[in-house]
């Protein structure tokens, strides 16, 4: 059966955004769509949406985060639109509360969030998979002598800042608001173990709905990432294993640098940031056990998908949907809690021919399941629905 095609409005505010995505934007051409990226910036751009006359608008969620922010509903008026998330929506209630009809899509990467949208009362809310991990760059290559290690994690940490300063109006930061930031930092580091903030507001009775809130979340996500990483890292130091830590303090034009974080260890290595498209699929490929983490509650990270299109060795920490998505022991290895990870580590390290097996069956599943095009498909599956659903209910 020949799926339909559509006219497609890419709305776009940030460059970069769009360059990790273009892979994806591709593929729905690819497969027959008419799509035309409309920079949000342009003065004449709600004219040109018009004369382009899209069946729908397509939105990535840092562009929808900007257009709210800039007070720009008006681009969202008059055509039906689908937003993707690869941050949590959860932490953006504040602009998705004023949900109109013709918000026909909200697509995320975590079921968990999902359940918790729909439980809101957003019913368009589906699970969509990390959907742009281009194989054309991370591909099987030769080891990089400077990449050369045991163990590596990819990623940035740093200390989010107090108070947050989403919003360029002031919210007055109440003691309330403070001993709940400093009750959740107490909890969450005597746990050692993940936290749903969504859960934990409304277990607290707080208004989900608010612009205190939304700011309040996106610290708290950040808060929990740095714990969670620092955690990671110390088990390392404890168990005497050799970790390369690729990011830190450090990626471009940012503030912050890895001067500002001393790490007291021989094991703990602390290396600069990496550009996603050049260097780390070198990391990966060049990289015995690359270990990977998220902040979701339930979501398989990009670099899992980035890993696996390298044919390389994954360690993550278990999540709920990653056993749908690679095969645990046979393409990817998880760990359910900071205390087994240095025994899995001298496994692998030690049985090569298992390891190595186990990546090239990932890369397999990836080129079999997991590309752009699949992606594309399937969101032209679900997108298609939606958008008959939508016309269908507005004749």
């Amino acid at each position: 059966m020949t799926q339909q095609t559509y006219k497609i409005a890419v709305l776009n505010a940030l460059k970069d955004c769009l360059n990790n995505r273009i892979t994806f934007i591709e593929a729905l051409s690819i497969i027959g769509n008419e799509v035309k990226i409309c920079d949000i910036a342009n003065k004449n751009i709600k004219e040109d949406i018009l004369d382009f006359n899209p069946d729908f608008l397509l939105l990535f969620c840092m562009d929808y985060m900007n257009i709210k922010s800039n007070y720009r509903d008006d681009l969202l008026s008059f055509k039906p639109y689908v937003t993707v998330w690869d941050s949590n929506p959860l932490g953006s209630l504040y602009f998705l509360k004023n949900n109109k009809e013709n918000h026909i899509c909200l697509l995320m990467i975590d079921t968990k969030v999902v359940a918790d949208l729909k439980y809101l009362g957003f019913s368009q809310a589906e699970y969509f998979p990390y959907y742009y991990a281009e194989p054309e760059v991370f591909k099987p290559l030769l080891p990089f002598k400077q990449y050369e290690r045991d163990v590596s994690f990819a990623g940035t940490f740093y200390p989010p800042k107090w108070p947050p300063s989403i919003f360029d109006d002031t919210i007055e930061w109440t003691d309330y608001f403070k001993n709940f930031k400093d009750d959740f930092n107490a909890k969450r580091q005597k746990e050692m173990s993940y936290i749903d903030v969504f859960e934990y507001f409304l277990k607290e009775g707080m208004d989900v709905w608010s612009k205190e809130c939304m700011a309040l979340s996106k610290y708290l996500m950040f808060l929990q990432k740095w714990i969670e990483r620092l955690q990671l890292f110390s088990e390392f130091h404890k168990a005497g294993l050799d970790l390369h830590i690729y990011g830190g303090l450090e990626w471009p034009n940012s503030p912050h640098s890895n001067s500002q974080f001393r790490v007291n260890s021989p094991y703990l290595h602390l290396h600069g940031f990496l550009d996603k498209h050049a260097e780390l699929p070198k990391l990966y490929n060049s990289t015995k056990i690359n270990l990977c983490c998220t902040q979701f509650p339930s979501a398989c990270h990009e670099r899992v998908f980035q890993t696996a299109a390298c044919g390389a060795f994954i360690l993550h920490e278990y999540k709920e949907d990653v056993p749908e998505l690679f095969e645990p022991g046979k393409e990817i290895v998880m760990y359910k809690s900071l205390d087994e990870l240095p025994d899995l580590i001298r496994y692998y390290l030690k049985n090569e021919d298992e390891r190595k097996q186990i990546a090239a069956n990932a890369r397999k599943r990836f080129l079999a399941e997991h590309t752009p095009l699949h992606r594309a498909k399937r969101f032209m599956e679900i997108v298609g629905e939606r958008l008959e659903m939508y016309k269908s209910t507005a004749r």
